[in-house]
């Protein structure tokens, strides 16, 4: 009997041969394992009859056999071996690829992968200098570096398929490579998914290199690092005291991620004239100034005049100055909600801000959204302020009344009662 795909001859004895590893399908077509994986590489069919192949075999001794031969057998192993933990701890002693192979779930196992971990190291306690091996260990496990040589830490080739398995692998390459922009980028690359930060094993001479600094924080404005919202954050966190000091470097970085600002240095954090330009970046950069910029007028109005919602990280003097919010309230009225509670409770700044908008009124306590009498102001200046009355004041005929008189959409946040009885009502008014 000849395999079909390389025409040789076959043992049909059984699944597995001691020489020459031979797969039996499950539509009954054997074939040589090195022959038959290379025909499915391109489809997961049976090369002669096209007949789908599942992943069914439940021995453990053929897929024993088979892992002995070619670890890539595994993939024919039921789901029930591949899930199970006891086994695979056996099949990593014969080959540390198998976790590759296994169900998801075992991939993760933290056992399993400290097993992976430990043969590598028993393997490679003798031959730390042999670069066959390590060059394999590597590119299964990129921290197995730690177990090469001096020599092997400081081989490009090595330290590059390391990276790219595991980029926070770049603590155990040579200082050369650890003072290379291209191999720290290479680390950060590959963990641009995940929460690791490689770029704290970089030297430090590269980390207080200003180009090289600013070469990596502009590109994590780039689509390969899109999805990693904190790249310039991981920068900035470990660069040096001198970068944090650098307006330029700050200013990149703050255009990458808002929380970089976090490390910039205390004389840039109390700039004015730095917070009033880094404002124009991101008017939130006021979470992270220092408490003078978010005590200073000027700063403060504009930032508010971008977005309200930067008054929240205002001091109190500035959140409790009628003079200032009157003035934002002009510009956006629901700068109220941020007020300090003593303007939030003044009629004249309530007054002011319902001018502006209705949704001002979120901002007021439920006692005086219960309040008849400031009500009845307040929906006389806009009448959606209805909105944000008490359920009591919403089923109040005159209050409605004036609500709708001065804004007909207003009906809409009466209480359904009032709607029902006296829509002829409001109707002929409208």
């Amino acid at each position: 009997m000849e395999c079909s795909i390389c025409l040789e001859e076959l043992n049909n004895k059984r699944k597995f041969d001691e020489e020459q590893s031979q797969l039996l399908t499950s539509c009954n077509h054997m074939f040589h394992s090195n022959c038959i994986l290379k025909a499915l590489e391109c489809k997961l069919t049976c090369p002669l009859c096209r007949k789908k192949l599942k992943n069914e075999c439940d021995d453990k001794d053929v897929i024993r056999k088979a892992v002995q031969q070619n670890v890539k057998l595994l993939k024919f192993a039921s789901i029930n071996l591949k899930n199970n933990e006891e086994f695979l701890l056996e099949l990593i002693k014969v080959n540390v690829s198998v976790l590759h192979y296994a169900s998801k779930n075992c991939q993760n196992n933290k056992d399993l992968i400290m097993a992976v971990n430990k043969e590598i190291e028993l393997q490679l306690s003798d031959n730390s200098n042999n670069k066959e091996l390590v060059l394999k260990f590597v590119k299964i496990n990129g921290m197995a570096l730690q177990f090469a040589s001096n020599e092997l830490r400081d081989d490009r080739n090595i330290v590059v398929e390391a990276l790219l398995q595991d980029g926070m692998a770049l603590q155990f390459v040579s200082d050369r490579f650890r003072n290379s922009k291209e191999v720290v980028f290479i680390s950060m690359i590959t963990e641009r998914f995940t929460n690791a930060n490689p770029f704290k094993f970089a030297s430090i001479e590269l980390r207080s290199n200003k180009k090289i600094v600013l070469y990596l924080i502009n590109e994590c404005s780039t689509d390969i690092f899109k999805i990693n919202l904190y790249c310039a954050y991981d920068i900035m966190k470990y660069a040096s005291k001198e970068l944090c000091d650098d307006f330029e470097v700050v200013v990149a970085s703050v255009k990458n991620t808002l929380d970089a600002f976090e490390f910039a240095s205390d004389r840039i954090r109390n700039d004015k004239e730095l917070i009033l330009k880094l404002i124009e970046i991101n008017s939130f950069i006021l979470e992270y100034a220092s408490d003078e910029a978010r005590d200073d007028f000027e700063v403060i109005f504009k930032a508010v005049k971008i977005d309200s919602y930067t008054l929240f990280y205002a001091s109190n003097r500035i959140r409790n100055n009628k003079e200032l919010i009157l003035e934002l309230i002009k510009i956006d009225g629901t700068v109220l909600e941020h007020a300090s509670i003593e303007l939030r409770n003044d009629i004249e700044v309530i007054h002011a801000a319902v001018k502006n908008t209705a949704e001002s009124l979120i901002a007021l306590t439920d006692e005086l959204c219960s309040n008849k009498e400031l009500m009845l102001e307040l929906v006389k200046i806009n009448g959606n302020c209805l909105e944000h009355a008490s359920d009591e004041l919403r089923d109040d005929f005159d209050i409605v009344n004036t609500a709708v008189t001065q804004n007909r959409e207003a009906l809409r946040f009466a209480s359904d009662r009032i709607r029902a009885e006296n829509i002829w009502i409001f109707g002929r008014s409208i």
